[in-house]
Parts: structure tokens; C-alpha cells; sequence
């Protein structure tokens, strides 16, 4: 999950100078930049949502404990 977060927010990152630099420009740049955010948003949400989503059935699965988490083995990708 930090791996997804790390990627993650390099993402934003560029994502929020493009969109920022597009409302610059009347009206089409402010609309641009609220898709190209909002998209942002999403992908990120979604993104999360699966790691989560995974973990938690590796958990229940029995293939990781929930105490794993937590040691630098169950932290690695």
C-alpha cells in the first residue's frame, strides 16, 4: 500500500501543476482542471480501495496474519 501511495502522490503532484497551469487559461482551463483533478481523485480512490480490498482477502484467506502487517516482512511488496 505505501507503494501505491508513493506512486500515488508523484501522480498528484503533476497532475496539480498541469491542471493548475490549464486555469490559467478562461473558462475552458478552469473546466479542464476541475477533470483533470477530479479524475485524479478517482484513480487514486480506486487505486486504494483495491489494495485494501486485496489485503484484506489475503487476510481472511489465511495467507497473511493481520500482525504481519506491521513487521518488515509483511511490509515488503
Amino acid at each position: 500500500m505505501s507503494a501505491t501511495v508513493g506512486s500515488a502522490g508523484a501522480t498528484v503532484l503533476g497532475k496539480t501543476i498541469v491542471s493548475n497551469l490549464l486555469k490559467l487559461i478562461p473558462r475552458i482551463g478552469t473546466v479542464a482542471g476541475g477533470l483533470i483533478s477530479g479524475t485524479t481523485a478517482g484513480i487514486i480512490t480506486i487505486a486504494l480501495g483495491e489494495a485494501y480490498i486485496k489485503i484484506m482477502v489475503m487476510i481472511y484467506n489465511g495467507e497473511i496474519n493481520k500482525e504481519d502487517l506491521y513487521s518488515n516482512d509483511g511490509q515488503k511488496p
